[in-house]
């Protein structure tokens, strides 16, 4: 059986009333590649609300929060930049080419069965050419029926309120249609007052309480998924997405300023599919299309337009349609190759004065060879990206190809320990965004791509501790990054006027390291613990007065330990989150652009229970224990000491 949320499987055998347990290697330890997993189980337990809150507890992660349950949040691995980082939800990529970010706060964990992080993207085959396009790969896999004989229709509904207004109510719903097709339906809202209480700190000293403003969020999710498993073993699975919100965006707090009049509100809609077939033993196929429009509203009567006749109100409407065809060949026992094609076309639309109107159309093409062994593994591939650009006015960016590859291993050293080494190299590129290229009078259509080289090195291991099921596990990965032509903002004729260049070197060194344990005292009494640390010294090698400073924003030492107790139907979650010194400033390394680290406890406790034949899940969560104040981004302050409560009724 494999355990949710551990890094290794078991072979489970009863005899004669004796419970026997085999290890065997298990893909997240035997990857060449980093992967963390967060499984449905375990992400129940964290006291997260969003997928960017959960994987602030990945090894290598930082996330950027700019304050609040509506503040944008965006993650960047291994201080690569967030456009670096590629999202694909249920084997499909997500995209943003407007500027290239995806706010992972709007992802509810309601409907999520598990979160992957994998650096330098999967291993596995029969993937589509952009998993293997961006320098790191969030897979967000989200719930699949399953059903026994005699079950039709089950699901949930929960309820979850608690601090800063918060109201959110769900439900999902199952149904079996017949031996071959099931549904499931799922909607969500999000309402929230984002208010929080906040002391500021002046001259080394908080003297001023005041309250968070214009953090307020409103939002609904609806989702429609069909399954379908036919007899020759192909699948199908379609989903149909739509996503509102009406948000505040909390500004930065200055000059005594707590309120923002600044509004975001966001469409997003998009219809997918995917079509698995194994052919033979030898061929394996997989078909997958998307189209997305998101439709953005941008308002802030602070700043002038690009124009210069009035205020910021910006409305931005983008399409994008996605075909992807994965060929997986398996030339012998021991070698599969696979062949992979991507095609994706995107289009922008906004209210901009002379705005360009631009078209990208994108071939992603990848062919990959990979030989496994019991004791050793070894994958290469090498990725084609065309990039077509075009515009209905003005000058359009650059048409460009580039060749990219990426190598890596893991080797069993050893006979019989549970010991792997692994290490990979990858040359990635990333494309400028619309934004970058064509936001009136900043964008510049003379940019180049921004390339970064990443190598890594390793080892995992892994020991079952007893017969049932207790187990340890470590991760340790060395890795240096570095990044080229990096795309920057830098200021022209004024601070309002920025023009978008090519000026930037980043050079990363660091260690991530994980550990796990788990021990099953008895079959109703269960506790894990998990370390994360991370060391990361990341240098600005872009020549002007920051040579050589660090990279704002980027702490040398972070990291997490959740501890976790099962006893009988009760859970107690205990997490920890700290975050070292970092830097603010883009150009100067002086004392008051340091931050000081900042550090979270947060608790909760779940419990199931039965009233009848119904079931039913409570909890209660108390974050930020000792009301610790701190910011993410400098002046965006976060909140204190909160609470929340739920519900959840499984029914069938």
């Amino acid at each position: 059986m494999q355990f949710e949320g551990l890094l290794y499987a078991q072979v489970h055998h009863e005899l004669d009333s004796v419970t026997l347990y085999s290890s065997k290697k298990f893909p997240q330890l035997s990857s060449p590649v980093p992967v963390q997993m967060l499984s449905d189980s375990a992400l129940r337990r964290l006291n997260v609300f969003s997928v960017a809150d959960a994987l602030r507890y990945f090894s290598g992660v930082q996330l950027k929060d700019y304050g609040g349950i509506g503040g944008l949040k965006t993650v960047d691995i291994r201080n690569m930049g967030a456009n670096h980082t590629g999202v694909l939800y249920d084997g499909v990529p997500m995209g943003n080419m407007q500027n290239g970010q995806m706010d992972l706060g709007k992802f509810s964990l309601d409907n999520i069965q598990e979160i992957s992080l994998y650096n330098a993207g999967t291993n596995n085959m029969l993937q589509p050419a952009s998993a293997y396009a961006s320098g790191g790969t969030i897979y967000l896999t989200t719930r699949k029926p399953i059903f026994s004989d005699r079950e039709k229709t089950k699901g949930k509904v929960s309820l979850n309120m608690g601090s800063f207004g918060l109201f959110n109510p769900s439900i999902l719903v199952q149904q079996k249609l017949n031996s071959v097709f099931a549904l499931q339906l799922s909607a969500e809202r999000v309402a929230a007052d984002g208010r929080y209480r906040f002391r500021r700190k002046v001259e080394n000293a908080y003297d001023t309480t005041a309250t968070r403003e214009s953090a307020d969020v409103h939002s609904w999710r609806a989702q429609a998924g069909l399954f379908g498993k036919f007899k020759d073993g192909s699948s199908l699975h379609s989903q149909l997405y739509y996503y509102s919100s009406d948000r505040g965006l909390p500004g930065a707090v200055v000059n005594s300023k707590f309120e923002s009049p600044q509004r975001l509100w966001d469409k997003n809609f998009f219809v997918q599919s995917k079509y698995d077939k194994r052919f033979s033993e030898v061929y394996n196929f997989s078909l997958k299309g998307k189209y997305a429009y998101d439709y953005t509203h941008y308002f802030d009567p602070t700043l002038p337009n690009a124009e210069g006749n009035g205020f910021l109100n910006n409305y931005y409407r983008s399409q994008e349609a996605f075909l992807s065809l994965a060929n997986e060949f398996s030339l012998s026992k021991y070698w599969k190759s696979q062949l992979s094609v991507d095609y994706k076309y995107n289009y922008l639309n906004a209210n901009l004065t002379n705005f360009a109107y631009p078209t990208r159309n994108t071939i992603l093409a990848v062919i990959a060879m990979q030989y496994e062994r019991e004791r050793f593994s070894i994958q290469g591939n090498l990725l084609g990206s065309l990039v077509y650009n075009k515009v209905e006015f003005g000058q359009k960016a650059k048409d460009r190809s580039e060749y990219t590859p990426t190598i890596n291993f893991s080797l069993q050293p050893l006979d019989k320990a549970n010991f792997r080494v692994r290490g990979f190299y990858k040359n990635i590129f990333r494309m400028p965004t619309f934004n970058d290229l064509y936001y009136t009078s900043i964008g510049s259509v003379s940019l180049n791509p921004e390339f970064a080289k990443q190598y890594d090195i390793g080892f995992t291991y892994w020991k079952v501790l007893d017969s049932k099921g207790s187990f340890f596990s470590v991760q340790v990965d060395g890795f240096h990054n570095d990044i080229k032509d990096k795309i920057v903002a830098i200021p022209a004729q004024n601070l309002f006027r920025w023009k978008m260049v090519n000026l930037g070197k980043v050079k990363s060194n660091g260690i991530a390291a994980s550990i796990k344990n788990e021990w099953r005292w008895n079959d109703n009494f269960k506790t894990n613990i998990s370390l994360q640390y991370t060391y990361e010294n990341s240098k600005n090698k872009t020549e002007g007065n920051a040579y050589g400073f660090p990279v704002p924003y980027t702490p040398l030492h972070s990291g997490s330990l959740v501890l976790n107790i099962d006893l009988y139907y009760w859970n107690l979650n205990y997490s920890y989150l700290y975050t070292g010194t970092r830097y603010n400033a883009t150009d100067i390394n002086v004392s008051y652009s340091k931050m000081q680290p900042w550090y979270t406890h947060d608790l909760g406790l779940t419990k199931d229970f039965h009233i009848g034949k119904q079931n039913f899940k409570a909890s209660a969560q108390v974050n930020n224990i000792f009301d610790q104040q701190y910011d993410v981004i400098y002046n965006f302050p976060m909140p204190g000491r909160n609470y929340r409560f739920g519900i959840k009724y499984n029914f069938k």
